[in-house]
């Protein structure tokens, strides 16, 4: 069985130093990164074969990132290759009151072009494997949101899973309410849901009847259930005092029963990349055949602790994450 991920893999450039701004910055760093080839990354690190299906161009940019994936262990067989140029986005780090910023330069990218069938899913897909999307996918073109759905509706006729993350980027979007339709169709075949209340009301103007952030997620994981029947829901709860402070916890309903973790306190080096690790912690739980409350506590654990590393990628081993879902944050030194 294989995780397979589709996706637009991106140039990531980042300013060096912390205080730098873009535009300002005499040096950028380079990396690679993208949400559903993140939460493969992650998810190949702690054991489980992972397949990613792409489009890169026929360059040298395009030769780093498919170096990159296979350094983690992911499977590019099914990453297509073609003239054009690679989606980039610049990252300037946020410190203090000075919120982070990320900055899109992937109109026209070689992902975006690709034509709806280009992908065979019936050689790509295998019974019993899991496809994870996400909702950045649909909104970079019109044959990137109808490939998305034929892969999910195919992975559906095999008997398998497949995981949305709703994540929702108001940059590529008109609104919310013109993603509203395409996930509705997409959350029709979904299994299991990641996001948060943030995406709830920017698609689906869902309204809370509390000011309490513990209480509009019960209710936005409630919203969920009774909208769209989906019998996992998983949901990040962020509270934030700087762009450095941080405070992670996460709730889940399973089959109508709420789960909660408890609270994390984190100085954030790099935010990007955390959703993922909330996400491919929590798939690795559920493939571990762990608990609910287990699989969340191992999920948020993981989101929380790739916050104090640098780059997209969860790069923390199972018994890492799983010292920090033991309580064990104090940052004693291992000997």
């Amino acid at each position: 069985m294989a995780i397979i991920g589709f996706g637009e893999l991106l140039l990531r450039l980042n300013t060096p130093v912390l205080g730098e701004k873009l535009g300002f910055s005499k040096q950028l760093e380079v990396g690679f990164a993208g949400a559903e080839s993140n939460v493969l990354a992650g998810l190949s690190l702690l054991g489980h074969a992972t397949r990613f299906v792409s489009a890169l161009p026929q360059n040298a940019w395009g030769d780093g990132a498919l170096a990159n994936l296979r350094s983690f262990g992911v499977d590019t067989s099914y990453v297509q290759r073609s003239e054009g140029r690679m989606g980039t986005y610049f990252i300037e780090s946020g410190t203090s009151i000075r919120s982070p910023k990320v900055v899109y330069d992937r109109k026209q990218s070689v992902f975006s072009l690709s034509k709806q069938g280009a992908w065979a899913w019936e050689d790509i897909l295998c019974k019993g494997d899991w496809l994870h999307v996400t909702g950045i996918t649909p909104a970079l073109s019109q044959s990137c949101a109808r490939e998305m759905v034929t892969a999910i509706k195919k992975t559906k006729a095999l008997g398998a899973k497949v995981s949305f993350d709703l994540n929702y980027r108001r940059s590529l979007w008109k609104d919310g309410d013109d993603a509203k339709d395409l996930f509705d169709e997409i959350l029709a075949h979904t299994d299991l849901l990641f996001g948060n209340v943030g995406g709830l009301r920017d698609v689906y103007g869902v309204e809370f009847e509390t000011d309490d952030p513990t209480e509009q997620t019960i209710q936005g994981l409630q919203f969920v259930h009774r909208t769209f029947h989906i019998p996992t829901v998983a949901f990040t709860q962020r509270q934030q005092f700087t762009a450095n402070e941080n405070n992670i916890t996460a709730l889940c309903s399973v089959d109508g029963t709420i789960y909660e973790t408890s609270e994390y306190t984190v100085e954030v080096i790099d935010r990007l990349g955390t959703g993922d690790a909330f996400v491919a912690g929590y798939i690795h739980g559920v493939l571990q055949q762990w608990t609910p409350q287990k699989t969340l506590g191992f999920a948020a654990a993981s989101c929380a602790l790739k916050h104090t590393l640098k780059g997209d990628v969860q790069l923390a081993t199972e018994n890492d994450i799983l010292d920090i879902a033991a309580g064990k944050t104090q940052g004693y030194i291992k000997r």
